[in-house]
This record gives C-alpha cells, sequence and structure tokens, in this order.
C-alpha cells in the first residue's frame, strides 16, 4: 500500500469507498503485472487520452518512466504490446503509409494499406486463445479475405524473425501495388 495526495480526477468512489480510478489504477497494476493489463483496458472501453491524462497528473509516480514508452505507442494507435511491436518493426524497416485499427464492414483491421488493398493482422495470445475468440477471428478473416490480401503475424515472427517480416510486408505491398 502507498500513501500519496491525488489529484481528485483521480479519485472515485464505489459504494462509498474512495479508490483511484480507472486510468491511474490500470497505470499502477501495470507496473506489478505487466503491460497486459493495459492492453486489456485498451482493447476495452478505455482509450489511451484517459491514461495519458491520468499519467500526466502523476508523472513521478513509481513506474512513469515504463509508461510514458507505452503511452506513445498506444497514443499511435497500437491496442496491444505485439501491435506496438510490429509498429517497432515497421519502424526499423521504414515502412510507412499504413493506417492503424481501420474500421472496416463492422470490424476493426490491425493494420492497412488501403492503396494495395493490404491488410496485417497481429495474433497474441491475450485475445485469441479462447474458442470463442478463435471462433470470431476465423468468421472476420473468411470476411476479410474477400477483399484484402492478409497477413498474419505472431509475436514470436516479430521477436525472432522481424528481417522476414519487413520482407514479406515489403513483397506484398509491390505485388499488390502492380496493375492487375
Amino acid at each position: 500500500m502507498r500513501r500519496r495526495n491525488l489529484d481528485p480526477a483521480d479519485v472515485v468512489a464505489i459504494r462509498g469507498i474512495r479508490v483511484t480510478a480507472s486510468g491511474l489504477t490500470v497505470l499502477e497494476a501495470s507496473e506489478e503485472m505487466g503491460m497486459g493489463i493495459v492492453d486489456v483496458a485498451l482493447r476495452g472501453r478505455m482509450s489511451p487520452s484517459v491514461l495519458r491524462r491520468a499519467h500526466d497528473r502523476n508523472p513521478r509516480r513509481r513506474g512513469a518512466p515504463a509508461a510514458e514508452k507505452l503511452l506513445v505507442a498506444a497514443e499511435g494507435g497500437a491496442r496491444s504490446e505485439a501491435e506496438r511491436l510490429f509498429l517497432a518493426v515497421m519502424r526499423n524497416g521504414r515502412i510507412t503509409g499504413f493506417l492503424v485499427n481501420f474500421p472496416w464492414r463492422g470490424y476493426v483491421l490491425d493494420f492497412v494499406f488501403l492503396d494495395e488493398r493490404v491488410c496485417i493482422e497481429i495474433d497474441g495470445w491475450a485475445f485469441h486463445s479462447d474458442p470463442t475468440a478463435f471462433h470470431r477471428d476465423r468468421t472476420r478473416q473468411n470476411v476479410v479475405v474477400q477483399e484484402w490480401t492478409v497477413l498474419r503475424y505472431t509475436w514470436r515472427d516479430l521477436t525472432q524473425r522481424p528481417d522476414e517480416v519487413i520482407a514479406e510486408v515489403r513483397a506484398t505491398l509491390r505485388r499488390c501495388a502492380e496493375p492487375r
């Protein structure tokens, strides 16, 4: 337990008990539980701006430097640690021109190159590991491939073979940019 003075915006009452507001709670929990909790919050109803405001109100809290790096990445549109890693791989490969979390036909596509009609999906364990998510992803995939070339990458791809990922993305973009 820690004791410090908090900004009133970082305190809420739940059944008469004062607790930290959701943004600060997520940031504080990430110090102990890892960034996966931030990913869950971003996939849910929390926006990066809620986390940013809580972070900015508490700049000297323990874990703030790590949270700053995470927030910069999240504000770029990435909703998971794997998506943030993909952004880093693309930056290292100097690949630009994509949109992040592109809404399409009731779905949100992780990364898209609109002109080339290339969709890149990042498969993380946290959101693709239960039977319902597995089924939903397959249904979604069948709809998406009707109009997009789809590449799928996992954490292992991004950490163990980033150069191959860059080469595959470049080759796919070249192929899809050619007149048909």
